[in-house]
Order: C-alpha cells, then sequence, then structure tokens
C-alpha cells in the first residue's frame, strides 16, 4: 500500500477472500473465530486512510459460490474436494463452504441465490460488513 501511494496510485481493489478477511466461511452466522481476519482488514482500513488510498471492496471470492464440475477450480469452493492443493492441516480436504455444508435441503450453489435460508444469512453478514467498516468513505 505504501509502494501504491508512494508510486502516485490512489486506489486499490482488495478481495474477500475465506483465507483473508473472509469472516463467515466455516460456521454459518458464526464470526467469532474469524475474528482476527475482521482485526486484518481493520487495519488495511486504517492505513488506507493514513495513505489517502480509496478501496474497492470486493465482497465475494466467485470460487465459493462455483461448481467445480464445470470451472474445474476446487480450492475453497462449494464442497470440499480431496483432490485440490488448499488442504487444511490434518485433513485431505479443503473446507466448503458454510452455505453448502450448514444449511439443509440446499443443492448446488446456484440454491445461494434463492434459498431463504441462505439469503438470510448473507444478509446477517452484509449487515455485520457494513456496521463495522461502512464508516469508511
Amino acid at each position: 500500500m505504501e509502494q501504491l501511494a508512494a508510486g502516485g496510485a490512489n486506489a486499490f481493489k482488495q478481495l474477500i477472500m475465506p483465507w483473508n478477511y473472509d469472516i463467515e466461511f466455516e460456521d454459518l452466522g458464526n464470526y467469532s473465530k474469524r475474528m482476527n481476519f475482521g482485526w486484518e482488514l481493520d487495519n488495511v482500513i486504517e492505513k488506507s486512510h493514513e495513505l489517502g488510498l480509496k478501496m474497492v471492496l470486493d465482497l465475494q471470492y466467485q470460487a465459493t459460490l462455483g461448481n467445480p464440475s464445470y470451472y474445474q477450480y476446487w480450492n475453497w469452493d462449494w464442497s470440499s474436494n480431496p483432490d485440490d492443493n488448499c488442504a487444511l492441516p490434518g485433513t485431505d480436504t479443503s473446507p466448503a463452504t458454510c452455505y453448502s455444508t450448514q444449511i439443509p435441503g440446499i443443492g448446488g450453489p446456484d440454491e445461494f441465490f434463492t434459498n431463504s435460508t441462505a439469503k438470510q444469512f448473507w444478509k446477517n453478514k452484509l449487515r455485520y460488513i457494513i456496521s463495522r467498516w461502512g464508516y469508511s468513505p
């Protein structure tokens, strides 16, 4: 960020990924285990203020809602897969998103957009994001 500002940039894009700033991935509606990621994003926002940089915050990693059988992207996707290279320590798989594992009856990732439970949890997550970081211009 300092190099961007020193080089004359005034903006950058930050993508919320399951492994960096996502506050909800393994546990639906429970952000407590990922508050360290929220704290890190707090610091990125504060640093961008100090440097006069604007940030475009991209709220969702696309592969999380991807169907790996179509797109052949297996890391941090809708379902866990033993053939990926993003396995958690002590396991053979990367985690699947909580939207696929903890909402009864939800089918593939397309149902994320139509399932009433998924939509409510996503709205809650958006409300949290806006409440926590919405102060920042």
